[in-house]
């Protein structure tokens, strides 16, 4: 046999980059083809081609997560430069020309005023280091905050690895006629630049360093410039420990290695990002004041003089140095990697071992009982058995939300406050139980089908659905995410005593909302379940994960609302956004397997909900086109905004469900029209009588005493209420309200249920006074809806009710 032909280490490091950019980039550009036509494919006449829309949310979620760090970067360098960049200089009294007398009288005065009171300070800049801008205290602050993102980017880039999958492809890389040294630099290189964290975390900070310097419009490309060896080092350090480590420990241990290294790992992440906090209140900082000169030369500290200079030559300089440093430590990276595979690339086996003969009986024990408990399915048991056996998923569900939310507390400089005052604030009390439930979400339901891997198959083998499935696991985690705001809840009560029954609103938010985005957790992991995918970290998609996080957040508002009517209307719209989500991902359920198939189109609630804000959003925008103060705002104005609103939204929604060829569309007219109509009108005026009872008798009993304003334009305008009342807003708002909210609900829930939820959703979109005489309206259109099955029912019964509330208020 003659001599093995490699290919040279140019040739493979740039095949192995081309194919993960390429990659990446098919899996953004999907969705770039939403305006050419399909072309039939004749062996699929069933269900259409996988759905490529997910590359809007990854670019939203890029966006979010790169302008949220590009504001935590800005205040990091305004913290760092008003602590350690500034000093307190007194303010000399101003003397004015007087009399000897009058300076002689005021002597005595002016010196007991400056022994009770300390002298006036101001801060005063200090003077930039010779050659930069900043200086040195700051300087020497932002390279030590550059040096610990460095650190955290490290240990979260391996902690949040799967060390114990095959995801570790040098397995089957050494196969192909390429050296070692050349796939491990290849390997150095694609991780360096396809490092989602130092992207989101190191390049902000780096540019608004450059744009601090005045470096204006070049702060992006210097920024770049000095990120990338930075990366290249982060990379050589992933390298190095995953592959010292796969080869010397088991799958056990590796396990706990990880479990332990997530923690310290998200500790030093919010011990970089501290100084970013509006606390200002950051260790960073006060240490940076006893830390050596020679921090300043280490790549993080070269990088930030490379863009705080102030001459070419000092910046060409520390770009040289940092560079060589960058190199230096890849080489040296590499001639431990080659030393450490010297004997191959497999060490041990990463199956799992046996721990014990007693284990085994007892798992087996536990596996044989767990059918037959009354308490949890032979599903949650499973969970619950994974969960003890996986040191990683234990520490990551049970420990990580308290270590995350504690972090947040510790590192802001308001955790002190927070627990001296347990009882006082139960907005902060309930935020923070929320938290930590929603962090325990994120890992456990989250993750269901995830941590499943290419396994998931077997699942849809057994003799139950998918879904039920899911919605037991659901259902446990839910209860598990509870413990901890059950327990800080108990704790307060225990301690403060009986409760008002305002602070009985804030449990309440918390303890309903968890189990709502427990079903939100799990349907968005079926979203970002990736079985197919050849590597383990692509199995999840992260911005699935940032979205989740983000509408976590949103519910946070929920808490700090200003009014009950507020509190309610979230909860209402954030349990719709539930089973939206859900409806969507049952319909992905069946097809998550195939590589190429997607559900076909049917209108569900997330149609309604994002017909819902494409209306409200619209008018929004016409209002503010034609009105340049809302004080002067019309009835004609309103009549025009509504109706360009609303014709926008039905035009668009109506050509999307044409184009993707769904299914259910909402129709207006049909057979039965003639009954249709009057059984509307019979409902609306049924809601209308209703209405009145409710506006004499009850409204006034609530003290809403400007209602009429509220209610109705002024008298000159009554024609175009009317117009607005009986003909604009039933057309419109039944389309989205019973069209598309109460069909798309009906698929998943019975005729009550449905008719109920849509009706709440209907009605926390008007003003609280109309809350109840709107649900009232709600309940009887989607009744005529549900009885004729055209909305010309549910549009007469909304005209009739408009048109009886406006005479009854206006005329009589």
């Amino acid at each position: 046999m003659g001599e093995r032909a490699f290919i040279s280490a140019p040739r493979a490091t740039s095949l192995l980059l081309k194919l993960q950019i390429t990659r990446f980039v098919r899996q953004l550009s999907g969705g770039l083809r939403f305006f050419q036509k399909k072309s039939a494919d004749p062996k699929r006449v069933a269900t259409g081609t996988k759905s490529k829309q997910s590359w809007l949310i990854a670019i939203f979620v890029a966006a979010s997560m790169f302008f949220a760090f590009t504001n935590i970067a800005r205040l990091s360098v305004t913290n760092i430069t008003e602590a350690v960049g500034t000093v307190f200089v007194p303010i000399k009294p101003t003397s004015k020309v007087g009399s000897s007398a009058s300076k002689a009288g005021s002597t005595a005065k002016q010196t007991a005023q400056k022994e009770a009171a300390p002298a006036a300070e101001k801060r005063m800049p200090l003077p930039p280091a010779p050659g930069f801008t900043m200086a040195a205290n700051v300087l020497k602050a932002i390279a030590l905050q550059a040096l610990f993102f460095v650190i955290a980017i490290a240990l979260l880039t391996i902690g949040n690895g799967e060390l114990i999958k095959e995801d570790w492809d040098l397995e089957w890389l050494v196969t192909l006629p390429v050296r070692i040294p050349t796939l491990l630099f290849a390997r150095i290189v694609v991780r360096a630049i396809t490092n989602p964290l130092g992207l989101y975390v190191l390049l902000p900070y780096l540019c608004v360093v450059a744009w601090e310097a005045d470096h204006s419009v070049a702060a992006l490309a210097l920024g770049a410039a000095a990120v990338m060896p930075l990366l290249f080092i982060v990379a050589t350090v992933q390298t190095l420990a995953d592959t010292g480590l796969r080869l010397r420990f088991g799958a056990a241990q590796l396990r706990n290695f990880q479990a332990f290294l997530s923690v310290i790992a998200v500790l030093t992440f919010f011990l970089a990002l501290s100084p970013g906090t509006p606390a200002k209140v950051s260790f960073l900082t006060d240490w940076s004041l006893s830390t050596p000169l020679w921090l300043n030369w280490l790549p993080p500290g070269l990088a930030i003089q490379a863009l705080s200079s102030t001459t070419a030559e000092v910046a060409i300089r520390s770009f040289a140095l940092l560079s060589a440093e960058s190199a230096l430590f890849v080489l040296a990276g590499l001639a431990i990697l080659r030393y450490e595979l010297r004997a191959g690339v497999i060490a041990h086996g990463l199956q799992e071992s046996a721990r014990g003969t007693r284990t085994k009986k007892a798992t087996s024990k536990a596996a044989h009982e767990s059918p037959g408990s009354s308490v949890l399915t032979p599903i949650q048991w499973r969970e619950l058995l994974l969960l003890g056996r996986d040191r990683n998923f234990l520490v990551q569900t049970l420990i990580m939300p308290v270590v995350l939310v504690g972090a947040q507390l510790f590192f802001n400089g308001g955790g002190a406050s927070f627990f001296s005052s347990f009882g006082m604030h139960p907005e902060s009390l309930a935020a923070i139980a929320f938290a930590i439930s929603a962090y325990g979400l994120m890992f456990s339901a989250f993750q269901t089908l995830n941590a499943e891997g290419r396994a998931l198959w077997v699942l849809y083998t057994v003799p139950r659905p998918l879904e039920s499935i899911l919605r037991q696991k659901a259902t446990l985690w839910s209860i598990a995410s509870l413990f901890y705001p059950s327990a800080i809840f108990g704790f307060v009560l225990a301690t403060s005593g009986l409760p008002s029954a305002q602070w009985l609103q804030f449990p309440a938010l918390v303890l309903i909302g968890v189990p709502i985005f427990a079903v939100i957790a799990t349907a968005l992991g079926v979203f970002a379940c990736d079985p197919l995918a050849p590597t383990v970290q692509r199995r999840i998609k992260l911005s699935y994960t940032y979205l989740y996080m983000m509408l976590a957040s949103t519910y946070i508002y929920a808490v700090y609302a200003t009014s009950f009517w507020q509190r309610l209307s979230l909860l209402i719209l954030t349990a719709l956004l539930a089973l939206a989500l859900w409806q969507k991902a049952r319909d992905h359920l069946p097809y998550l397997l195939d590589p190429a198939a997607s559900p076909p189109a049917r209108v569900s609630v997330s149609d309604g909900l994002i017909a819902a804000l494409l209306f409200f959003v619209l008018q929004g925008i016409v209002t503010l086109i034609r009105v340049d103060n809302l004080k002067n705002l019309t009835g004609f104005d309103i009549l025009v905004a509504f109706t360009i609103a609303g014709g926008t939204t039905f035009a668009m929604m109506r050509l999307a469900f044409w184009r993707i060829k769904s299914r259910g569309i909402p129709k207006i007219i049909g057979r039965g029209i003639l009954k249709g109509v009057l059984l509307g009108i019979a409902g609306g005026a049924v809601a209308a009588f209703a209405a009145y009872l409710y506006l004499q008798f009850v409204l006034p009993a609530l003290h809403f005493d400007k209602v009429r304003e509220t209610v109705l334009l002024a008298n000159q305008d009554i024609w175009l209420l009317i117009a607005l009342a009986v003909v604009a807003a039933p057309l419109f708002e039944e389309f989205i309200f019973r069209g598309l909210i109460f069909g798309g609900l009906r698929r998943s829930l019975g005729v009550g249920a449905s008719v109920l939820a849509s009706a709440a959703i209907f009605a926390v979109v008007h003003p609280p006074a109309s809350i109840l005489p709107v649900f009232g309206l709600g309940v009887m259109a989607a009744l005529v809806y549900e009885r004729s099955k055209l909305l010309a029912a549910p549009i007469a019964a909304h005209a009739a009710y408009n048109a009886l509330i406006v005479g009854s208020q206006s005329f009589l």
